[in-house]
């Protein structure tokens, strides 16, 4: 996984499979029939949240270390 996240990184080139996001609405609560009582959430594949998440992680340190 991880010489896949490198280049990734190198090339910036993510997969277009990663761009896929399925939305599906969850009910908050009381009257199904009324839509104001759903929200929406997000699938994301798994291996998408990793990686975004090491991105986040080398970013914040760049910001760190460039103050």
């Amino acid at each position: 996984m991880n010489s896949l996240f490198n280049k990734i990184w190198r090339n910036a080139d993510i997969p277009e499979a990663w761009t896929h996001i399925m939305v599906t609405m969850l009910p908050k609560g009381g009257d199904n029939s009324d839509r104001n009582n759903y929200r929406p959430i997000a699938l994301v594949n798994a291996i998408v949240k990793i990686f975004t998440q090491v991105i986040h992680e080398k970013l914040y340190s760049w910001c760190k270390d460039s103050k």
